[in-house]
């Protein structure tokens, strides 16, 4: 049987692994830390007693390479489905965002006329630009970023405040004046124009490892894959069998392919046998996500999650013990020490009456300063491909070149590209 390797069990690491052994290849996986996952994971906190997220995450109808890697009986397990929106406070007003099970595409359009922030011919000129997006008659917006598109087609300041920002800071963890419009496009028609469920949003019942990662393990070990943990890998070397990797234990693992599924920056950490791309991926810029859990005396939030504008606050989480906030974009708090962040926050709930006074009992404060690749105009260039420059030597992970943004849709997206790659190889003449 070939044998195959792939380094790293984030998500990308294990959609690969999903997708090779339904092609009847048996990898194992090996993972530098102690636990599956990457920055798709929990850990366990005595002071609250629970799992937290190392970063909150929701999904949606159209991440079909994501959903494809669960069985239907795992899914209703361990996500709950929504089809409304409820994305706003804004001065203690709630609005939601809600399209109608039936008639679809005309059910997004009457969504738009309910949505209170807009007006009729707001709602007007989006349900045009949409509808010109569905029927492909909006050129490629190449070169552009998203807040300059937008207002080419008619979108103005409300449409792109209180409709669009929300979705680009959600999905690319970016602004508007840095969002590649490109990718944007691509993000509008996946949402809106696949399927009616589509636009269903998708939240994790449990913590993240729970959810999302426990049931893809069972998955791989159930069918004959393979995981080491603890396995830092620290060098390849060609050999007559393929390859040889070394760990830093001083252990040496023979494979005839790899899949290097890691973060393009932790690439710098493993000597190679050889230049693996033609661009240098050190061109990718990075975004921060701040997440705040927060246990407090007492809370109103009944909704699952809610989002704020015209605040520093994006999402807040309701765990049901407990709330997670969550800054997108974070760039300008990262620096911040926890007293000033929660001190933010506290403000920010308190306003919009989520919290009755400032009485803390625990909280936990995560800044992931390399949460995602900014998608910018520039980053398509510094994207790799899942082919690389060495035969046998594949990539995975959401910063290779997926054309989507840094999701866990794109990360499963990248896992699946390498496994068909790596099938591809195994299955030439005289391989």
């Amino acid at each position: 049987m070939k044998k195959t390797v792939i380094i790293g069990g984030g998500v990308a690491g294990l959609s690969a692994a999903v997708h090779l052994l339904r092609k009847g290849i048996k990898p194992l996986i090996l993972e530098s830390t102690k636990k599956a996952g990457g920055r798709t994971t929990s850990f366990f906190d005595p002071d609250f007693n629970s799992y937290l997220d190392n970063g909150q995450h929701i999904l949606m109808g159209c991440y079909k390479e994501t959903l494809s890697l669960y069985t239907q009986n795992q899914i209703d397990e361990n996500f709950h489905l929504q089809k409304s929106l409820r994305i706003i406070y804004s001065e203690k007003k709630r609005f939601e965002l809600h399209a109608p099970e039936y008639f679809y595409p005309l059910n997004l359009a009457i969504a738009l006329f309910r949505y209170k922030p807009l007006s009729f011919i707001d709602a007007v000129a989006a349900g045009i630009f949409m509808k010109r997006v569905f029927l492909n008659l909006v050129k490629n917006p190449s070169g552009k970023n998203v807040l300059v598109w937008l207002k080419e087609h008619g979108q103005n300041n409300k449409l792109i405040t209180y409709l669009w920002e929300p979705l680009i800071i959600g999905a690319m963890n970016t602004t508007p004046e840095k969002a590649d419009a490109a990718i944007f496009k691509r993000i509008i028609k996946e949402i809106f124009f696949t399927s009616n469920f589509s636009t269903t949003i998708i939240i994790p019942k449990h913590d993240l490892l729970t959810s999302l990662i426990l049931p893809l393990l069972d998955t791989i070990i159930s069918a004959g894959g393979q995981i080491s943990y603890s396995a830092q890998v620290t060098k390849l070397i060609k050999s007559d069998r393929g390859f040889d990797i070394l760990l830093k234990d001083g252990q040496v693992v023979n494979s005839e392919s790899i899949i290097m599924a890691v973060p393009g920056h932790a690439l710098e950490k493993i000597e190679l046998p050889e230049k693996l791309h033609s661009e240098n991926t050190r061109g990718l810029t990075y975004s921060t996500i701040l997440s705040v859990h927060l246990k407090v005396r007492e809370f109103h939030l009944k909704e699952d999650f809610v989002g704020f504008h015209n605040s520093p606050v994006h999402w807040v989480f309701n765990k049901g013990s407990y709330l997670s906030v969550v800054i997108s974009d974070a760039d300008d708090y990262k620096e911040n020490d926890d007293k000033e962040i929660l001190n933010l926050i506290i403000s920010e709930l308190l306003k919009n009456d989520i919290i009755v006074d400032n009485n803390v009992l625990s909280y936990r404060i995560i800044k992931e300063k390399r949460a995602t690749f900014v998608p910018d105009c520039n980053s398509l260039r510094y994207r790799a491909s899942s082919k690389t420059l060495s035969p046998g030597i594949y990539l995975a992970g959401d910063w290779t070149d997926t054309g989507l943004p840094a999701t866990i849709e794109g990360a499963a997206l990248s896992g699946r590209i390498a496994a068909d790659a790596i099938y591809e190889q195994f299955n030439q003449p005289n391989t």
